[in-house]
């Protein structure tokens, strides 16, 4: 006579093995889907942000103002790309 098993059955909806690690860490590809509509999203932001404070404070005035205002304003987005950049090149974590 066979022996029963001290487990009984689980139902359906119980999981025969525990969830992976809650979040899942992000694989690159996702990484950079996300940061091309970031990326762009922030250009376009930044983009009439700096039109819009450039018209108050540049246009008009001197020469040297002017220059000085675009010289900035056009360095001033690269930071923010520059992480995110960084951040979708990190390499995949590894499984082990």
């Amino acid at each position: 006579m066979p022996q029963a098993s001290a487990q009984a059955p689980q139902p359906f909806w119980v999981a025969s093995r525990p969830p992976p690690p809650y979040p899942a860490p992000m694989k690159q590809r996702q990484r950079k889907f996300i940061g091309v509509f970031a990326t762009v999203a922030f250009m376009i932001v930044y983009s009439l942000v700096a039109m819009a404070v450039g018209g108050e404070v540049a246009v008009g005035r001197s020469a040297a103002i002017e220059i000085g205002f675009y010289l900035v304003a056009g360095v001033a987005w690269l930071p923010v790309v520059m992480w995110i950049i960084r951040w979708m090149a990190r390499p995949d974590p590894t499984s082990n």
